[in-house]
């Protein structure tokens, strides 16, 4: 993202995850991963719903994240981290 935006944790949970190139849904938001000696969101865990228990989440870094608004908005599906 270009500039800071301030957004309550309770918007992005549940929120979509959308590929700009291919407009792929990548899954919803499930966690937020923060660097508490900067006190800011760096990391997003993804799952392919909120209510999905099994299987590993998947993550990507809030630096791959281009928009945020009714979903958000990464460029291509390489924003999510290989484990």
């Amino acid at each position: 993202m270009t500039s800071e935006q301030i957004c309550q944790r309770s918007d992005i949970l549940g929120t979509q995850v959308i590929t700009r190139d291919r407009g792929k849904r990548l899954g919803v938001v499930s966690q937020l991963w923060v660097d508490i000696d900067r006190r800011e969101v760096v990391a997003i865990g993804l799952r392919d719903n909120m209510f999905a228990v099994a299987g590993m989440p998947r993550f990507m870094f809030l630096s791959n994240v281009s928009e945020i608004g009714d979903v958000l908005l990464v460029e291509d599906e390489s924003a999510i981290e290989d484990d």
